[in-house]
This record gives C-alpha cells, structure tokens and sequence, in this order.
C-alpha cells in the first residue's frame, strides 16, 4: 500500500511540476503532450505552423506510439517534420518527440484548428493510450482588395526564372521553356501562369513539379515544349507571376526580361510548315438531295447491302482493336528494354556537365527509367515514390528510392562536395542491379 501512495505522490509531482512550467501541458499518467501554433492571426494562404510535442521521463524506454493527425478541411496540407529534444522539469529530463505540421488556410475566418492524437499501443503491463490535446483557434484574414490581373492566389513570398532549352533550334524541333517559382509559401496552391505565344507557335505543357526542402522553402516547375511553324527571330513577351507578401502586406509582380527564339531554316532549306485551318460554314447546315430508292432493296425499301454493314464493321473493329492492343504491348515491351541503355546515356551526358545542371541530368536520367521501365508517359514527384512502391518488389524500391534521394541531397549539398563523377557511376550501378533482380 506504501509503494502505491509513494508512486502516485511522484506522478502528482511530475505533473504540477510540467503543468507550473506550461499548462498547455496535457497528461495522463507519465506521459504528456502539447500543441501549439506559431502564430494565431494570419492571412488567408499564409502558413501556420502546428507543432505537437509528446514527452515522456527519459529514464524510460520510448513507447511504440503513433502520431494521429486529422482530416484537416479548409487547410492546404504542406511538410510534416519530426525530431526530438531534452527538456528539463524541475532537475527531472524529460525526452520530446515534436511533430511539425506546415498548413496554410483556404478560406478566410474564425478556424478551428485540430490538433490530432498520440495513440501509445498496448502492452502486457497497459491499456492503449490516447493524448489529444485540445484544438486551436485560429483567426484568418481575407486577402485584400486590389489584386494584380495576373494574382491566382500565391501567398508567401517569391521569385522566378525563366530557362529556355535551346534558344536557336531547326524549324520543327522543338523548345523546352521552364518557368522556375523559387521560395515560401504554399507552392502547391501556385496555378500555371499565363503564357502568351507569338504567332506561329503551339504549346505543349507538362505536369507541373513541386520539390520542397526545408521548413515551408520550395520550387516549382512548369514546362512547356513550344513548336514554330516558321523561321525567323520570333520574341517572347516577359512572364508576369503576382503573390500577396504577407509580411509587407503587400502585392508583388515579377517580370522576367523578355526573351527571343531564334528558328532556322531546315537542311532542305524548308522555311515554314503547313499550318492548320479551320473551314467556316457561315453557320447553314449542309443540305444533299434526296434521291428515290430504284433498286437492289429487300424489305422496307433497304438496299440488301445494309444488313451486312452492321456486321463487318464489328468484325473489322474487333481484329483493329486487338491489333492495337498487341502493338502497345509489344511497344511497353520495347521501352521497358531500351530503359537502362536510354539511362545509361543520360548519365553518361551528366558526366560532361557541372554544378546544377550535372545533378539535374542525373534526376532526369532517373525519372525517365522510371517512365521507360514502367511504360508511363508522365510521372509527378509526389506521385514517384507510391508508384515505386506499388509497381517493384521491396529489394528494387529501396535501391530506386535511395537513388533519387542521393541525387536529392547532392543538388542540394555545398559545391563540388559531391562528385557528379562518383555519383554518376553509382546511378548506373544502381539501375543495373534492379535489372538483375
């Protein structure tokens, strides 16, 4: 009975101790948690940082635990970070795991934010444990009035480039122009900016890229692959992004300097390519002539011709599909094989490059294998890493994993501290004994 009362005088303790030092301290027993937001009033778009922290006496072994975060409507989801810290209550240390959770509201108002859950699992000697602390209230301000034409929404604050590959080509090849939105904020939520085309070129846009780095700082990446129908020195007008600064509580404008394609005749000396026209009715419906039924009918006045129509085309359809669907198979077959040659190329062009555009070719090299081997014609960074794991056994999505991530973290690292060289080679190892496997 002694044991007893001295136990709970201990755990009365440890708690008045926690709840003198911070009552936003919530416990059950010996552990605690705690949520907190970075700031209560912001603007509509602009990140709120919620961080849970789950802290349990250092002298005992961490408990298998799971943090539990909410569905979250009206928020944007961004990062989730975690680490870990000591805290000292009272002379008694105390281990923190923290859980940060970037989000970014969508609609203006009085929000209540969740903050989820720390489920601690069962064991032989407890029942299964849940610490919610309780949810926050959060007031959001609606943007002001007076946005710029070309605002669709970007809150935080950023800046851009504009990357044009190559800027001379031979009519009919085509141009890479890469619009780069480098900062902080809500890059997901940023929309394809408008882009106006001189005459005589088309458009093609690919699948939009966000790469977040660290602590709500990111890019993002739209592309297009622009095709002339004529040569000559065509100029591009300057690409407008706006955002709200939520800091300066202000709308910002950036303009790139306008840039110039140059297009060349081809080898043949061809200067323009056949351009596609529309053909206009004035809006009158075309009207045939009807003409009496003489002959060759079999009931009802209907050519015989016409009950055996319906069937060949069935017929003929039938043999047409299936004749697509072996030459795709047999095309996926293809690709899948010529996927580390194709690969194996790339690299090798990496190894003739340096800085940014080195470890920029090595990512490529990756995410087209991925695409070769898989037979897919666009592939997403977020989506990358499911599709990995769903389409390769465990051994292969490991080594692909730790192959993008390598490149990753040496974008990224101080220059020259990683060798495009070694890393390159190690790529190709890579790629090679997933093929193996």
């Amino acid at each position: 009975m002694r044991i007893w009362v001295i136990c709970l005088v201990i755990v009365i303790w440890i708690k008045s101790a926690i709840y003198a030092q911070d009552p936003t301290w919530i416990g059950m027993g010996e552990f605690f948690v705690q949520a907190t937001v970075d700031q209560n009033t912001l603007y509509q778009g602009e990140p709120v940082i919620l961080t849970v922290r789950f802290a349990i006496p250092l002298d005992q072994p961490p408990p298998q635990y799971q943090y539990i975060t909410p569905d979250w409507i009206g928020w944007w989801r961004g990062e989730q970070l975690t680490s870990s810290a000591q805290i000292s209550i009272e002379n008694t240390p105390y281990a923190v795991y923290i859980h940060e959770q970037w989000l970014y509201p969508s609609q203006a108002g009085e929000q209540i934010l969740e903050a989820g859950a720390i489920v601690i699992a069962s064991t032989v000697f407890q029942d299964r444990i849940e610490l919610r602390p309780p949810a926050l209230s959060i007031h959001v301000i609606a943007l002001p009035e007076g946005a710029p034409t070309h605002f669709q929404g970007a809150v935080g604050r950023f800046e851009t480039e504009v990357m044009i590959d190559p800027p001379t080509v031979t009519l009919g090849q085509p141009v890479t122009l890469r619009f780069k939105v480098i900062g902080a904020g809500n890059l997901e939520a940023i929309s394809t900016p408008t882009l106006t085309l001189p005459e005589g070129w088309r458009a093609y846009p690919n699948t939009a890229q966000t790469l977040l780095q660290n602590r709500g700082f990111g890019e993002k990446y739209f592309e297009w692959r622009l095709m002339a129908d004529r040569v000559g020195s065509h100029p591009f007008p300057a690409i407008l992004f706006s955002y709200f600064d939520p800091q300066r509580e202000v709308y910002q404008t950036y303009a790139n300097a306008p840039f110039q394609i140059d297009v060349l005749p081809t080898v043949d000396g061809v200067r323009e390519l056949p351009r596609f026209e529309r053909t206009e009715t004035g809006g009158q419906p075309i009207r045939l002539p009807l003409k009496p039924l003489t002959s060759g009918t079999v009931g009802f006045g209907v050519p015989w011709w016409t009950w055996i129509v319906p069937m060949l085309v069935v017929i003929i359809t039938g043999i047409g599909l299936r004749m697509r669907e072996q030459l795709a198979s047999a095309r996926s077959l293809a690709r899948k094989q010529q996927a580390l040659t194709l690969a194996k190329t790339r690299i090798q062009n990496a190894r003739q490059m340096t800085g940014e555009a080195g470890y920029r070719e090595l990512e490529d090299a990756l995410a087209h294998y991925l695409m070769d081997h898989l037979n897919l014609r666009q592939l997403t960074a977020f989506e990358r890493n499911k599709v990995i794991i769903n389409r390769f056994d465990p051994d292969q999505a490991e080594v692909l994993l730790s192959l993008f991530r390598w490149v990753e973290d040496a974008r990224y690292a101080p220059e020259q501290t990683i060798a495009i060289d070694s890393l390159a080679h190690q790529l190709y190892e890579g790629l090679k004994r997933i093929e193996r496997t």
